[in-house]
């Protein structure tokens, strides 16, 4: 009985800590390369600052503090895809890096179509291979860069906050809460419902792996005003990390109460 009971407060104590984020862990000795601007909360305003030469510390720290709905600030990485920019950070001895795209990540990856059938389903669109293969080839532009082309605008990931909470990595892009007019420019003739919503896209890169392209469709709201009325939601995009140790000594422990539970059930038997 006092076995049985034991085992199920240590599930529910595991269950109360996640639940109320205590395991978030941001990165750790987080760095930026690159031509990035970083965004402080300023009131209900964001207001930029350009840091060319690269952002850390203490600065950068607290930029990247906070969740969805209360962000501190955001670091924007790299502009329209012609300048680049890396968010390096560390976790249980695993690198990761968030990055800006180029035009070689939307051409070559095949990323371009995914993201435009993704954001069709979105605003409930369907498109026949003709029309993909037109409205790809409408997003790629000519591939010189600049704000000309539709993918420039989308390849400049602003990062709100990154940390991990039992094995997943979740990043912030902050962006518009209602990406309607941008839906609607990126699909011509289509009818586009008000309040669609739609993120940039951040690489991300573990332990130098393959890269992954993460996005959404589904935006928290701020409350902050940015630049052009941008920055006003955050769109959580999530990826697996390996399980730090420390979740691991949980389970290891778990498994500990488990194993002696059914010892005493198999004596008292």
């Amino acid at each position: 009985m006092k076995s049985s009971l034991k085992l199920k407060t240590s599930l529910a104590a595991l269950a109360m800590v996640a639940s109320a984020g205590v395991l978030a862990v941001p990165l750790t000795g987080a760095a930026v390369t690159g031509y990035a601007t970083g965004y402080a909360v300023s009131g209900s305003s964001l207001t930029g600052t350009v840091y060319p030469a690269g952002l850390s510390g203490a600065t950068l720290s607290n930029l990247l503090t906070g969740n969805a709905a209360s962000p501190t600030g955001d670091v924007e990485l790299g502009r329209g895809g012609v300048l680049s920019a890396s968010l390096t950070g560390m976790y249980d001895g695993h690198t990761v890096t968030l990055s800006s795209l180029n035009y070689s990540d939307w051409s070559s990856t095949g990323l371009a179509a995914r993201y435009i059938t993704s954001a069709a389903t979105a605003i409930g669109a369907t498109l026949n291979s003709t029309q993909l293969a037109v409205a790809t080839a409408v997003f790629l532009g000519d591939g010189v860069g600049g704000a000309i082309d539709p993918w420039n605008y989308v390849s400049d990931p602003n990062v709100a906050y990154a940390n991990v909470t039992l094995g997943i990595l979740s990043v912030g892009l902050a962006g518009y809460f209602d990406a309607t007019s941008i839906l609607a420019a990126l699909f011509p003739g289509q009818t586009v419902p008000a309040g669609s919503q739609a993120s940039e896209v951040v690489k991300v890169s573990i332990d130098g792996g393959a890269a992954q392209y993460l996005y959404s469709f589904t935006a928290t709201n701020s409350g902050l005003t940015g630049p052009q009325g941008s920055l006003t939601g955050n769109y959580e995009v999530t990826t697996n990390i390996p399980e730090p140790g420390s979740l691991a000594l949980i389970g290891l422990g778990l498994a500990g109460l488990v194993a002696t539970r059914r010892r005493k059930a198999k004596q008292a038997a």
